[in-house]
């Protein structure tokens, strides 16, 4: 026989408020991040990582969208597109 417990956690107001705001948030700060580096010389995107001062220095959020709009726009850049992806969800 296996025994299995399920646990049903709600969330606080304070917690559902913060859920729902996430998803802005990370839109908001993608493409900031995107316009930024955008602008930045095709040598600079050669790099892993964008260069200390450009980087989100904030909450771990705000540098992970960092990290993770030098993503798209170092493999935009590299198909050489030419246009500027926004992010949207």
């Amino acid at each position: 026989m296996k025994l299995s417990l399920k646990l049903k956690t709600l969330p606080t107001r304070e917690r559902l408020k913060f859920l729902k705001s996430l998803p802005s948030f990370g839109r908001k700060e993608w493409n900031y991040y995107i316009d930024l580096y955008w602008k930045a010389p095709d040598w600079e995107l050669k790099l892993d990582k964008p260069p200390k001062e450009f980087r989100g220095s904030g909450t771990k959020l705000e540098r992970l969208a960092g990290d993770k709009a030098w993503q798209i726009v170092k493999s935009v850049r590299n198909k050489k597109k030419g246009a500027k992806n926004k992010a949207s969800f």
